[in-house]
């Protein structure tokens, strides 16, 4: 069966960038100056100026600096902009997602964990602090400390400068001077697979296995034929919050997939499951399409 957000169509190779969030908003490139990924890192685009670590972001001028207010070197972040914070961005070649951890007590130049996700490769480091103020936190400088394959370039991956905007109550990332999007809370980075889907699954000829395991964790596999072959594919838990509109339901995200399989690509999706009705809900926010799978154990 064909998988939901797999390998799309028709995509042109257009210059504009699509972020999902249950809508769709679509910005030009140039518009897009501080999202929940860069866009030349998402792009794989030629830095220039970068120097021979290719895992490290340097900038003259620290990113935020340029946001109204006063900087706030020795406060904490605090609640209403610390916290765990998820996006997905959705561009013409490339689908990825971001997880950014900030403690509610970090300050000025603490590090921050971060993980990205993007079809065929998962990156995982360290941000900092570069600026705070009143109603604005920037995280820059990532540096990529690990790649899944191993062989992936931590260019292909690293984030660009990450803008969160508290505005009446609200989060917001701020992508540029002119354009914020509301986004919600994450789960923390403590949260672990819900026992409801741990188990296998099937559908047809298609079996996805959900094991135990915390935010980080590859907790998800497929398989699956494709072409002819039995293909195998693994999914890193990101994000375990539950809908808005249901607070019972309990559902996990993952990263877009990686193969494990050579010679075998990888689902172009970014997944969410729940379990429903006793049996399991697959889907993406890009998507109405829900696959379903009943349990073989």
């Amino acid at each position: 069966m064909a998988l939901d957000g797999d390998d799309r169509a028709g995509r042109n190779g257009s210059s504009s960038r699509r972020l999902r969030f249950g809508l769709t908003l679509t910005v030009t490139v140039g518009a897009v100056v501080a999202l929940g990924i860069g866009v030349p890192a998402l792009a794989g685009a030629a830095r220039s100026g970068s120097g021979p670590d290719e895992a490290t972001v340097s900038a003259a001028a620290a990113p935020g600096s340029e946001l109204p207010g006063k900087e706030l070197p020795d406060t904490p972040v605090g609640a209403q902009l610390g916290g765990s914070w998820t996006s997905l961005l959705d561009e013409s070649d490339a689908l990825s997602m971001l997880r950014l951890d900030i403690p509610v007590s970090a300050r000025t130049g603490d590090a921050v964990p971060f993980t990205v996700g993007k079809a065929g490769v998962l990156c995982t480091g360290e941000a900092r602090i570069t600026s705070h103020k009143e109603r604005y936190v920037t995280v820059a400088d990532a540096k990529v400390t690990r790649t899944t394959p191993t062989t992936a370039s931590p260019a292909s991956c690293r984030p660009d400068a990450i803008t969160l905007e508290g505005m009446d109550g609200t989060v917001m990332w701020r992508a540029s001077s002119k354009m914020s999007i509301q986004i919600d809370r994450a789960s923390g980075p403590a949260s672990t697979v819900p026992a409801a889907l741990v188990g296998t699954w099937r559908d047809g000829d298609e079996t996805v296995r959900i094991a135990k395991g915390r935010i980080g964790d590859a907790v998800v596999t497929g398989t699956r034929t494709d072409a002819g072959r039995r293909c195998t594919w693994s999914a890193t838990l990101m994000d375990t919050a539950p809908f808005q509109s249901d607070p019972s339901t309990h559902p996990i995200a993952v990263a877009p997939a990686l193969s494990t399989t050579p010679g075998c690509k990888a689902p172009y999706a970014a997944y969410r499951f729940h379990v429903e009705n006793g049996e399991l809900v697959r889907w993406t926010m890009a998507s109405s399409h829900k696959d379903r799978f009943t349990r073989a154990g």
